[in-house]
């Protein structure tokens, strides 16, 4: 899970990479003379499964969790919404 604040809005990428690793960044934006966030997903081999959740709003973030998960080929993500409800997406 990674959180950034830009100008009152919150945003949240929750990144699922299940053989790899997840790297966070700051980076040249356009113009290069700006910095950017960058979320990078990292793996090897033949095959790869990469999935993100981003929940963005303006004084917070409206998801508060999310756990994912792969079902018969397919990722499944579970996000916890603020008010404690649960919200499930499949691909």
């Amino acid at each position: 899970h990674t959180a950034y604040v830009n100008r009152g809005v919150h945003t949240d990428v929750y990144s699922y990479v299940p053989s790899g690793e997840i790297i966070t960044a700051s980076g040249p934006d356009n113009p290069s003379s700006m910095k950017m966030s960058y979320v990078i997903g990292k793996t090897d081999g033949k095959e790869a499964v990469f999935a993100s959740l981003i929940s963005s709003g303006y004084g917070r973030s409206y998801v508060t969790d999310a756990v994912f998960s792969v079902e018969n080929g397919k990722v499944r993500a579970e996000a916890v919404i603020a008010d404690g409800r649960k919200v499930i997406f499949t691909e």
